[in-house]
């Protein structure tokens, strides 16, 4: 399958060796590409929170929302990331596997 078309999956997040509940990490070919967890709403209503990052890539607020529903955050993710990826080449793309791969940043500590 051609990389472009790499399927979306999400996994548990794990924070600080245990399982979040209602937190994803977003994992496109291999590369974890964001998150999607659920966080109190306005009015106490639950909503669904969800992020489309990259290391050492800027963030615009497209990139990043929230969503009255899990499916409706998977959307808008989807959404997201379709375009970022649009936007990036196969070598910007082996750099962010580069950055991620390299254990000893401060967000693998």
């Amino acid at each position: 399958m051609p990389e472009n078309h790499a399927q979306l999956t999400m996994r548990p997040t794990v924070i600080g060796g245990e399982m979040a509940l209602g937190d994803y990490t977003v994992i496109w070919d291999g590369l974890r590409i964001g998150r999607i967890f659920k966080a109190a709403g306005l009015g106490g209503h639950d909503a669904w929170s969800w992020s489309v990052s990259l290391p050492n890539r800027p963030q615009p607020s497209s990139h990043r929302g929230q969503a009255a529903s899990l499916e409706e955050a998977k959307a808008l993710f989807r959404a997201a990331w379709t375009e970022l990826r649009e936007r990036l080449n196969d070598r910007q793309i082996e750099q962010v596997r580069a950055i991620d791969a390299d254990r000893s940043r401060p967000w693998h500590k």
